[in-house]
């Protein structure tokens, strides 16, 4: 079996920390999205009832409805983030670990 180049295992930590990364960004994102909808739709049922036909406006209490959604949803999701966020950790000590074995600092500048 060939050995690996420790500059290409960087290259592929790399990669991998960004992967790990995106997916907890996406995880983020889609929170955000979804605490947002039942925010709108929330805040549409209630404005209903009243028949107002006034433009979007959101208000304090709409943020703070928001944000309430947001905090029961990442809770729901809690188990995933903290994995994620665990493992993103470890990736970077990894890669910490790695570069300055291979003395990347210097290699960096050079480059």
């Amino acid at each position: 079996m060939k050995p690996i180049s420790p500059w290409v295992l960087l290259a592929r930590m790399e990669v991998a920390r960004r992967e790990t990364r995106h997916h907890l960004d996406l995880i983020h994102r889609q929170i955000a999205t979804r605490a947002e909808r039942l925010a709108v739709t929330e805040k549409a049922k209630a404005r209903n009832r009243t028949h107002k036909r006034s433009g979007s406006r959101w208000t304090r209490s709409d943020e703070m409805l928001f944000q309430d959604h947001v905090d029961r949803l990442s809770f729901e999701r809690r188990s995933e983030l903290e994995a994620l966020t665990r493992k993103l950790g470890r990736q970077d000590r990894a890669i910490t670990t790695l570069r300055l074995k291979l003395g990347d600092s210097a290699w960096r500048e050079a480059a």
